[in-house]
């Protein structure tokens, strides 16, 4: 008895003890800027029978939390091959010496639970971050679905591997990476030209333009929009975020920062945010005179609508969908999940109005039609049901597209603009409706002229 009691207060002061870090950390970070530790995907998502595997990896682990797992026994071979190459002409011994020295600050970037075992065992870690890194960054190099044979693989398990690079428990730190290139931007770089490989999930950039080059050029921009306001007192905070971008705390987080880079959601100035929706899909917006539109946005989760007096316009930016889609899109909802990540839930509630927009496989055929939608899955209704199993039990946050929304629900309201939507649709779909139109209308106008100057003749 005596002793479970002294391990309820033990747990209580340690809960203490977390608390006061925590309000620390609370007051020296930015919530713009939080850095989560890297840790495994919560329960109650790994528990989704139907998405648990897109969770864990099918090829080769990259980390302590699914190291030695006995089906990844082929990518472990791999993963020194691909060490191996990287380390050619390098110094073995010094940088493997570099993560041993800092393998403390490397083991504060993991959640205890996600080190397990190897909490205990720096040597062993150090092992494992030491091969799992170079061979990384071999893979950040040289990943080409054009040229497999760079990597020495074959290209059914460059699929995989494309995959698991991605995963949420197969994520290494930047500072791990940035040891072991002894380069900052030779790292951002190596990660650029992966995601680059990815361009349904990043924003548009001109050629050749890094993320840190278009970073400073935004910073700019922000600059001297602070310093033409008068903000003197901010030019020393400025000049600081130009010469010191942060770089990002791993490879997914990079992907989800690309992913917001240029998007800016509209604030609604209505006072009912939250009302109800009226509408449900693409098919009952195509009813009410609403297209949808493909867009080439800076965002790829950008979107927007306009009202016209024939209907209304939704733009959405081109969605690719395949077999990494859902793995993709689930482990980035899954980071920010993460009870450490301070954000706004921008990639949920995209999926969440995607998931508005497609109920029925006819809404998916709509969205291929307009060019939004472009199918590599399978079937329509595949489509569907990925969209809605994905979106069950999401964390949004209301006001991301409560702009777009809100429009859409005011134009959906005003029933008049829907009878002319269809009314325009039914006389003016083709030109040769058009020319009807016209003729008739012609003809009615003759008519009506011919009677007034019949019983109303001019004055000689």
């Amino acid at each position: 008895m005596a002793n479970s009691t002294k391990d309820l207060f033990n747990k209580l002061n340690e809960a203490v003890q977390k608390l006061a870090s925590m309000e620390r950390d609370d007051d020296n970070k930015d919530h713009h800027t939080s850095c989560p530790k890297i840790q495994k995907v919560l329960h109650h998502q790994r528990g989704r029978k139907k998405f648990a595997k897109y969770y864990f990896p099918r090829f080769v682990s990259f980390g302590p939390i699914h190291y030695g797992e006995p089906h990844l026994q082929l990518g472990e071979q791999y993963k020194y091959l691909w060490a191996s190459m990287y380390l050619q002409g390098k110094d073995r011994d010094s940088k493997h010496q570099k993560i041993l020295e800092n393998i403390k600050n490397l083991k504060d970037l993991y959640t205890k639970d996600a080190l397990g075992d190897f909490d205990d065992n720096n040597e062993k870690l150090s092992v494992i971050l030491f091969v799992d890194g170079c061979s990384l960054l071999q893979i950040l190099l040289k990943f080409d679905f054009k040229k497999a044979e760079d990597l020495k693989i074959k290209a059914d398990l460059l699929a995989l591997l494309r995959q698991d690079v991605l995963l949420l428990e197969n994520q290494l730190p930047f500072q791990l990476l940035s040891l072991l290139a002894n380069d900052d931007n030779f790292v951002i770089r190596a990660i650029d030209k992966f995601i680059s490989r990815f361009q349904r999930f990043t924003s548009h950039r001109p050629e050749g333009q890094s993320s840190r080059q278009r970073f400073m050029e935004e910073e700019e921009e922000i600059g001297e929009r602070d310093l033409n306001s008068g903000g003197e007192g901010n030019r020393e905070e400025i000049e600081v975020r130009l010469i010191h971008p942060s770089p990002p705390p791993h490879l997914l987080h990079h992907l989800r920062s690309e992913m917001l880079r240029g998007f800016h959601p509209k604030e609604t100035k209505s006072k009912h945010k939250h009302r109800s929706r009226t509408y449900r899909n693409v098919m009952e917006l195509k009813q009410a005179g609403i297209r949808v539109k493909r867009s080439k946005p800076k965002s790829p989760i950008d979107i927007s609508f306009h009202s016209t007096w024939f209907g209304g316009r939704l733009k959405l930016p081109k969605i690719v969908v395949d077999h990494i889609t859902a793995p993709t899109y689930l482990n980035l909802i899954a980071y920010e999940t993460l009870p450490d990540f301070q954000n706004k839930h921008e990639i949920s509630s995209y999926v969440e109005f995607l998931d508005t927009m497609i109920d029925h496989p006819e809404d998916v055929k709509l969205l291929r039609a307009a060019g939004v939608l472009l199918n590599r899955l399978g079937s329509d209704e595949e489509v569907a049901k990925l969209f809605n199993t994905i979106a069950a039990d999401l964390k949004t946050d209301a006001s991301t597209y409560a702009y777009v929304t809100e429009e859409i629900e005011m134009h959906y309201k005003k029933r008049y603009k829907t009878w002319l939507s269809q009314a325009f649709h039914m006389y003016f779909r083709s030109p040769w409706t058009i020319i009807a139109f016209l003729a008739g209308f012609l003809a009615l106008f003759l008519t009506a002229a011919q009677t007034w100057i019949t019983f109303y003749p001019p004055k000689q």
